[in-house]
């Protein structure tokens, strides 16, 4: 419900007054799958199989290893090129670091950024690059004239929010 990291906060409490808490370690984990911390959702996740099998809970051992199975699989399949994000960088590093290959290639750049972030990062995302078009037009616009007119100060205001608009559509 939006709440990841109040509920990954609760899980380490649980874990830290039972260590042997298999579910604790496997809901946590999944949490840091959805994420995208696939080294920390990793960890927990062994960990919650160790424990499973040692309960002999085989049920909740085999799921455990299936998302084990498909975090190893689909970090096998990217490993051969160089990932669009990494587990701990924030929006705005992934929003900038990403700049030059959306100025390019907005079509076929946008959506990847924007499917790796979450909801109310993609809006943060947009909203800076919206700014940054916005300013680089103004900055233009100043240079050339060596003064900004209203009425391009509110096209580049309809511009912004266009951008931010196809940002929010390519997010959904």
């Amino acid at each position: 419900m939006g709440y990841e990291q109040g509920a990954i906060e609760a899980y380490t409490k649980a874990i830290a007054l039972d260590k042997d808490f298999a579910q604790a370690y496997y809901r946590r984990g999944k949490i840091r799958l959805d994420l995208q911390d696939t080294t920390q959702a990793r960890q927990d996740l062994e960990k919650a199989a160790a424990l499973f099998r040692a309960r002999e809970d085989m049920n909740h051992y085999q799921q455990t290893n299936a998302l084990l199975n498909q975090l190893h699989a689909s970090s096998s399949l990217s490993s051969d090129r160089r990932p669009l994000i990494q587990g701990g960088q924030t929006w705005i590093a992934i929003a900038l670091g990403n700049i030059l290959s959306l100025i390019f290639n907005p079509s076929d750049n946008l959506l990847p950024v924007f499917n790796h972030l979450r909801p109310h990062r993609a809006v943060g995302a947009g909203l800076l690059y919206g700014g940054i078009a916005m300013s680089f037009a103004l900055a233009t616009e100043w240079l050339y004239a060596s003064q900004v007119s209203l009425r391009f100060a509110l096209v580049s205001a309809v511009f912004y929010g266009c951008l931010v608009l196809s940002s929010a559509i390519a997010r959904f």
